[in-house]
């Protein structure tokens, strides 16, 4: 299993898992890390929002993750023993006034964190 990546003040994180964002749609639905691994973001040439949800998927907070065109964001696992073997479930969305906002990939998108829930 891949180990978390190093924490160094000031340094770029390493990921464990990259999703590649293009026209909405992810490069992979499910991507697995370990506890405090990390999850890299990739965007194309558009800006995304990406909306996080609970364990069950049915709540989210009232904010959303900003990806802006070309850019990555780097989200890492939290490695409270609640936590382990859990999912975070997400969707992306196109942040544009051309794109009507809409979802992207829409929901169903998952990050496992720990050493795989299955469900």
């Amino acid at each position: 299993m891949a180990q978390p990546a190093p924490k160094r003040v000031g340094e770029t994180p390493a990921p464990n898992a990259t999703v590649n964002i293009s026209n909405g749609v992810v490069s992979s639905q499910t991507v697995s890390i370990p506890s405090e691994g990390v999850v890299a973001f990739v965007a194309d040439n558009n800006d995304y929002l990406l909306q996080l949800f609970d364990k069950k998927n049915e709540n989210h907070p009232a904010v959303n993750v900003y990806l802006a065109a070309n850019g990555t964001i780097y989200l890492v696992g939290n490695s409270s023993s609640n936590d382990q073997n859990s999912t975070c479930y997400y969707n992306v969305e196109f942040y544009a006034t051309d794109k009507d906002g809409g979802l992207g990939s829409g929901g169903g998108n998952k990050i496992i964190i720990g050493s795989g829930n299955t469900e």
